[in-house]
């Protein structure tokens, strides 16, 4: 699965802390969606002893059949900033889900 948000559809706060977007259609369309399956994003810019990090919360809808396996890696570009995990996602009836626990 793939999907992309294009240049300003993440709406900041006034802060520039906080990022989101939105696209109701994707919990009917899926993939079919402009967004392509993106539901909800949101990203939190923070800072912790002096590192800057960035949390993200993703859901989804898309054609995920050809996951089969719990263990899978997910990728996030921002620019040119570039972060990944591989980790175990649940398996659900009709979804799969990374909780925090399995990282």
């Amino acid at each position: 699965y793939r999907a992309f948000l294009g240049l300003n559809d993440l709406k900041s706060n006034a802060k520039g802390t906080r990022y989101k977007f939105q696209d109701k259609d994707a919990r009917f369309l899926g993939d079919a969606s402009v967004s392509g399956g993106l539901y909800n994003v949101s990203l939190i810019r923070r800072n912790r002893d002096g590192v800057e990090y960035m949390t993200f919360r993703i859901k989804a809808y898309g054609d995920l059949s050809s996951a089969t396996r719990v263990r899978m890696s997910t990728q996030l570009v921002i620019g040119t900033a570039v972060g990944s995990l591989e980790a175990d996602w649940t398996p659900k009836r009709t979804s799969w889900k990374l909780p925090l626990i399995n990282f």
